[in-house]
């Protein structure tokens, strides 16, 4: 599919400016043009109740003819997201922020368009939101997915004309930032991620593991937990919960005491034995004595489309909770408060946009009411031996012990 930045002030580049009648014709023309070039050449317009596109430069020059009814298209702003345009006065309104289509309607059926690339035909009778986008009348770029209905069926595919579950299915759902596809049939679920499929067997399945790590060698599952790397689906069969492995299988090499698992990325593991949870990363593992425990960490998302990626930045601290009292455990799975530490207190740090996230130090107390700072690793980087420890905007600390003051970062090095 070719993405087009269109803009009604855009120059034509040099190809022929008569009208063209025929599809054939305009793709073969439209390949002869350096592509680099053309993206701005372009737009959708409305004629008679029908769509096409033109020139930006001349509506007159019809490069695609006026056979559709809708177009599903991408708006960059100030929503930055997918939207169905119908054959009215708005499409010509937005024409010029429109950046990239392939799915039209034609005579009332739903397919992709030929002279961009597209190969579904236009036998699909629906296209819908998935739930979560529903209420907004759009849906976000970053999965790139949709649902498409067939006579009552529902199925899944891409914006860039991929068939992702075929249209046999009752219902269907998105989950794990819309990278697993959810479906049922006859009351049954199954699901697809990636190339892992999973049959409609369970009474219901849900994705777990926002990362896999298929790199990882199994003969080091003890030491890395890689054989928990490798779980996807939590499902459910005759009332049993199983887990189902990047195969799309249940894997059956769990230990047999596992009641409950959770996963995050940055390689951590959250495992439930006897009602109570405990944590594990790069082999580490705390305690499996909590009421429950949680990372405490940050999502940072950039780019758009299929560009778009999110990253999930652990700051090296867990959340516990433990007989209604709460303590924090470092990466080394060692808890924070203890004989000599009383008290604690996470600390928020600025990034370049002016949000705030969770810093990757501790603000800590000790017995003698002075104050330090340790690290994700546990490791005490300034000694409590402060009356006042301030955070600052440039994000060093300000040290206060009496009259005395110092600046430090949060290596425990002078600030410069």
């Amino acid at each position: 599919m070719l993405l087009f930045a269109f803009s009604c002030g855009a120059q034509v580049n040099n190809y022929e400016t008569e009208e063209i009648d025929s599809l054939g014709e305009k793709t073969e023309k439209m390949n002869s043009i350096d592509e680099e070039k053309y993206e701005s050449d372009i737009i959708p317009w409305e004629r008679n109740g029908k769509i096409g596109w033109v020139s930006a430069k001349d509506t007159n020059i019809v490069v695609i003819p006026f056979d559709y009814d809708a177009l599903l298209a991408f708006v960059p702003y100030p929503e930055a997201a997918f939207r169905i345009f119908y054959s009215t006065k708005d499409l010509e309104q937005d024409a010029e922020r429109i950046l990239q289509t392939l799915w039209a309607m034609k005579e009332g059926k739903w397919g992709t368009i030929e002279g961009f690339g597209g190969n579904i035909p236009f036998v699909y009778d629906e296209i819908e939101f998935f739930e979560h986008d529903k209420s907004f009348g759009y849906y976000y770029e970053e999965d790139d997915s949709f649902v498409i209905i067939k006579d009552g069926l529902k199925g899944c595919a891409s914006i860039n004309g991929e068939i992702l579950v075929p249209c046999k299915y009752d219902s269907i759902r998105r989950e794990g930032n819309g990278t697993s596809i959810i479906f049922c049939k006859g009351g049954k679920y199954g699901a697809r991620c990636g190339n892992i499929y999973v049959p409609c067997v369970y009474e219901d399945i849900w994705r777990i593991n926002p990362l896999l790590s298929s790199e990882e060698d199994e003969s080091n599952t003890k030491e890395t937990g890689s054989i928990y790397s490798r779980i996807v689906f939590k499902a459910v069969k005759d009332g049993k919960s199983v887990f189902i492995n990047d195969a799309g299988i249940v894997e059956t090499k769990l230990p047999p005491w596992l009641e409950d698992f959770e996963a995050y990325g940055d390689g951590i593991y959250l495992l439930k034995k006897n009602g109570k949870w405990g944590a594990m990363r790069d082999g580490i593992c705390s305690e499996l004595k909590y009421d429950s425990i949680e990372p405490i960490d940050y999502i940072v998302e950039d780019g758009l489309g299929s560009e778009r990626h999110s990253e999930i930045i652990f700051t090296g601290f867990y959340y516990v909770y433990l007989n209604g009292k709460q303590n924090i455990l470092t990466s080394d799975m060692k808890p924070v408060l203890n004989s000599e530490i009383v008290s604690y207190k996470l600390v928020p740090e600025n990034d370049l946009f002016y949000e705030t996230w969770p810093s990757k130090v501790l603000l800590v107390k000790n017995k003698k009411n002075y104050w330090g700072i340790i690290n994700g690793e546990g490791k005490q980087i300034v000694p409590c031996k402060y009356d006042k420890i301030k955070p600052l905007e440039n994000g060093c600390f300000e040290l206060v012990k009496g009259k005395n003051r110092t600046e430090v970062n949060a290596d425990g090095k002078p600030c410069i």
